[in-house]
């Protein structure tokens, strides 16, 4: 993702009737709500679109976008979701891992054992979220509070470990398990 990229993805995202805001219905992002969505400084995200974004804010806006786009795959055929959801995140292949869909909220139990679920090596998952294995090990023992844009990329990882057993799992089981996740916060 490029910053170019980022700010395409900004403009094609719309504050919706759920969303509680001082704005219109339907009007676009400005910088200000993607930062405050990332959870960085409005600063720290012009800097992201000006240049190359780092690997966890390109997976926090997968997120970030399967939040928007939940209504719409509740409407279409399970095939056709599914396909969605690989677009969204880029898998098109089995991630290295294997996540039972019922145990998506692990991390609300703590990263180190949402890690030892995925049979992930810290240095794996440093190098997945894009951060050097010294913030990683900060993250895991407590030292720092997740900040919000690694616990949406965790929760991007943790959809590209699951999208195998959502396709061949039951469609009625898809909408269920993508909102579990996305309520999970790392708490």
């Amino acid at each position: 993702m490029t910053g170019y990229d980022l700010r395409l993805w900004r403009s094609g995202q719309f504050w919706t009737r759920d969303e509680v805001r001082s704005i219109r219905i339907g009007s676009r992002w400005r910088q200000e709500d993607a930062a405050e969505q990332l959870g960085v400084t409005l600063r720290t995200y012009r800097t992201y679109e000006q240049y190359t974004p780092p690997l966890v804010v390109e997976l926090g806006v997968q997120i970030l976008s399967l939040q928007t786009m939940l209504s719409e795959l509740a409407r279409l055929p399970f095939d056709q979701a599914i396909k969605r959801l690989r677009t969204l995140t880029g898998c098109t292949k089995q991630e290295l891992g294997v996540m039972p869909t019922y145990q998506v909220a692990m991390l609300s139990l703590g990263l180190k054992q949402w890690r030892s679920v995925l049979k992930w090596t810290q240095v794996q998952v440093a190098e997945k979220l894009g951060v050097t294995i010294r913030t990683y090990k900060s993250y895991e023992q407590g030292a720092y509070k997740l900040p919000r844009r690694v616990i949406l990329a965790i929760q991007a990882l943790t959809l590209r470990v699951m999208l195998p057993q959502l396709a061949n799992g039951q469609p009625d089981d898809l909408l269920p398990q993508l909102w579990l996740l996305l309520q999970t916060d790392g708490a």
